[in-house]
């Protein structure tokens, strides 16, 4: 969360947290929302509130239509889409085709991490934990995408990695307290549910290291001790073998078992958290993180009731959309990535989500409208059975969880995928004044977010483009397109 003094005031940063594994208090139970434990840290300011916007600002819309009717219909971008909005006054001033839904490519992830945000707060962290059940240890996965085998975090790690290795330890101590001398490691993965691998995947992009298959219990990609996996890589047995493995090299006699459900009797020895959310958000939308994407996705909707899947995760952001006012009638929702080209959204959706997200005001409530409860698959499910169609959420929340998500972006020519843009002289302008996420595919090129304007204004923006020639001159454009809104002197009297 770098350079937010460009856009917002006061900053607010925040505090990096180490992983800490521990043996709860004795006697305790396996509570039903334990996948999400808490406490957490302090509750978050909304960063926000003190956001110094043209206060009742009217936008000169002849100015604005000026700067940007000669991005209408670029070449360049394809088959385009733009829309543009004024935050504070919560309206559109600015459209071309802006209600054509499209592929928007990793602008998704802003969808994501909204419905993230709202259901589960940027407080909130992830327990993997450790469990006696009937005389057998079960590895809990609790949806954290940053596990790694290291025994310390790397200098540049970001966000921080939940250490293995400490768990392990902690594992250790407490069979050696209870004089256990011989284990077998089950694994219990059944908190995301359905198919691994999202609609019109490729089998070769967990190779590629594009993404992998999602697992509520995996290594993060890239750990140096992991094999790359493939499409058929059952990553939550391997986490689950490479315990058994590690107990054994501390000298306790553990053998890998198999998938198991724990029970709600398990006595908890030991476990790990995840960083804060906000800073996996964070990852995931400056960075353009598939994998953090596709978990933010399935646990959303796990918070919100629904199972922890791809229909489940659409079904989730679909709603959070929709209470926010949003038209999702044109939308389709197929993974939180952005990488499925079944996604479809329009300009205009996520204008209007830039928008709201950027002007929240402390305490705002957020009440939706109440929905019939929904229960989750059975266990036993096939993939893709046993789940919910899109329904309202019932998700009752400030809306300031959202506010964490404009810092998260990437800075125009400063930081995150945005980094090396921005360098042309008709793009300058956009330079540390666009706050964006980035969308690209083959043929699909997008770029949504906000920025400030000469005279201090915020203008939340969304350009999409399918078909899309050739991606570095189309990147071009969507950086002057930012520039002109950046540039623009449009604030009317």
């Amino acid at each position: 969360m770098r350079f937010l003094g460009l856009l917002l005031s006061p900053l607010v940063v925040l505090a990096a947290v180490t992983t800490v594994a521990h043996p709860p208090a004795a006697g305790g139970s396996v509570a039903e929302d334990e996948a999400f434990p808490g406490p957490p840290v302090a509750p978050a300011p909304p960063v926000l509130t003190a956001l110094d916007v043209t206060d009742g600002a009217v936008f000169d819309e002849v100015e604005l239509a000026n700067r940007l009717d000669p991005f209408v219909g670029d070449e360049l971008l394809g088959s385009s889409a733009i829309s543009v909005w004024d935050p504070v006054a919560d309206r559109p001033v600015f459209r071309s085709r802006s209600e054509v839904a499209l592929v928007p490519a990793s602008s998704m992830k802003v969808v994501t991490a909204a419905s993230a945000l709202t259901v589960l707060g940027p407080e909130r962290r992830l327990a993997t934990r450790v469990l006696l059940d009937g005389g057998r240890l079960v590895l809990v996965g609790g949806g954290d995408p940053t596990l790694t085998t290291r025994t310390e975090n790397p200098p540049d790690a970001y966000p921080e990695r939940t250490l293995m290795p400490v768990l392990v330890t902690a594992v250790v101590a407490a069979l050696e307290q209870r004089g256990e001398s011989t284990v077998t490691v089950d694994f219990d993965d059944s908190l995301f549910r359905g198919p691994r691998m999202g609609p019109q995947w490729s089998d070769s992009w967990p190779q590629e290291e594009i993404v992998a298959p999602v697992y509520a219990l995996a290594f993060q990609p890239g750990d140096p001790n992991v094999p790359v996996a493939t499409a058929d890589t059952d990553r939550a047995a391997v986490v689950a073998r490479w315990l058994a493995e590690q107990l054994s090299a501390a000298g306790i006699n553990a053998r890998f078992g198999e998938r198991v459900t724990v029970s709600p009797e398990a006595e908890e020895l030991a476990r790990a958290t995840s960083v804060p959310l906000a800073a996996i958000v964070d990852a995931t939308l400056s960075y353009s993180d598939n994998d953090m994407a596709e978990t933010l996705f399935r646990l959303a909707a796990v918070g919100n009731g629904q199972p922890g899947s791809f229909a489940g995760g659409a079904a989730t952001s679909t709603a959070v959309l929709r209470d926010l006012g949003i038209d999702v009638a044109a939308l389709n929702l197929a993974d939180g990535s952005g990488l499925s080209r079944d996604n479809l959204l329009t300009a205009r959706s996520l204008a209007a989500l830039m928008a709201q997200v950027s002007v929240l005001a402390a305490g705002e409530a957020l009440v939706t409208a109440a929905a019939p409860e929904v229960e989750l698959a059975p266990a036993d499910a096939e993939p893709g059975q046993g789940e919910p169609e899109a329904s309202a959420s019932e998700v009752v929340e400030t809306a300031s969880r959202r506010s964490w998500l404009v810092p998260s972006l990437a800075v125009g020519g400063f930081y995150g995928t945005l980094a090396p843009r921005f360098d042309e002289p008709d793009a300058q302008p956009g330079r540390g004044r666009t706050f964006a996420k980035t969308g690209t595919l083959t043929g699909v090129l997008s770029l949504s977010g906000v920025v400030r304007t000469e005279q201090g204004s915020l203008l939340s923006f969304a350009v999409i483009g399918n078909d899309v020639p050739a991606t570095a001159p189309g990147r071009e454009v969507l950086d002057e397109i930012a520039a002109a809104l950046a540039a623009c002197g449009c604030a009317a009297g």
